[in-house]
């Protein structure tokens, strides 16, 4: 068996596998890991209930701050990835959004998928 690793145009936005259900699916499942450890330690003893501000502090340092820079810096090397922004969720995995396109094809799309997750 050989690995085959296929190279894109450097600069290119990914938008394939998970990355097509979360614009960050590497720092949601590192939240998850956190949040798994802080559930195991409570169902060992329910006095560990204060090892989930390790869990709740890197979750909102991503969501607050990690997220927001990478994507701000993103945005301006990459102007395609505001089509990414606007239908893929920015943290938690959920199904792609459907987005109004301006012009005369837009009436043939009446409606656009909304959900808390697709927030940009």
């Amino acid at each position: 068996c050989q690995l085959r690793v296929s190279r894109g145009v450097q600069g290119q936005c990914m938008h394939e596998g998970l990355w097509k259900y979360s614009r960050h699916p590497n720092y949601f499942g590192e939240a998850m890991f956190w949040w798994g450890l802080f559930l195991i330690g409570l169902s060992g003893k329910f006095s560990w209930w204060w090892a989930g501000c390790g869990a709740m502090s890197i979750t909102c340092l991503f969501i607050f701050a990690s997220i927001p820079m990478m994507e701000k810096r993103s945005l301006e090397r990459r102007p395609e990835y505001q089509r990414i922004v606007d239908t893929t969720s920015m943290f938690v995995p959920w199904f792609p959004a459907k987005v109004h396109r301006d012009g005369p094809e837009a009436q043939s799309n009446t409606t656009a998928e909304t959900t808390p997750y697709h927030k940009s």
